[in-house]
């Protein structure tokens, strides 16, 4: 039986180095942990067999440099959603990616909220708790309040 998506992110955060294959039965969940994967350091490839996909992941052993230096990354978000299909799963897929920034390493310095972006940042949106948990790790904000 397939794992579930929680299980493959654990196993991928903890795996330093090494072998795993993952089973899924949907391709968009494929897309998401080999992207996910690769994100993390692994090389993913991808085979179909009775309906289900297995992706195997290899990762090496990272060398990490001895000084890291703080990014100075800046993410510009211009849309209140990601995407131009449905809005209600474009407004999940912000907060997914805003998440995956709380997890990104290193972490961007600054985001810039400009046009419908401006939204995110207001009393009743969706997205307020993960802005905060940004915020906490040190990120800066900046926005755009024209609108």
């Amino acid at each position: 039986m397939p794992a579930s998506g929680g299980k493959n992110k654990k196993a991928l955060e903890g795996m330093e180095e090494g072998s795993l294959t993952v089973l899924i039965e949907r391709t968009e969940g494929c897309q998401n942990v080999k992207r996910f994967a690769e994100s993390q350091g692994c090389k993913a490839t991808v085979d179909e067999k009775d309906d289900l996909f297995y992706i195997h992941l290899h990762k090496e052993k990272a060398i990490k440099p001895a000084s890291p230096e703080q990014s100075r990354d800046v993410v510009f978000i211009t849309t209140d959603r990601l995407g131009t299909g449905d809005r209600q799963l474009g407004e999940i897929l912000m907060k997914a990616f805003l998440n995956t920034l709380w997890d990104a390493e290193p972490k961007p310095a600054k985001l810039l909220f400009l046009n419908d972006a401006v939204r995110l940042t207001t009393e009743g949106s969706e997205v307020l708790d993960s802005l905060k948990l940004l915020e906490e790790a040190g990120i800066e904000f900046y926005q755009n309040t024209r609108m």
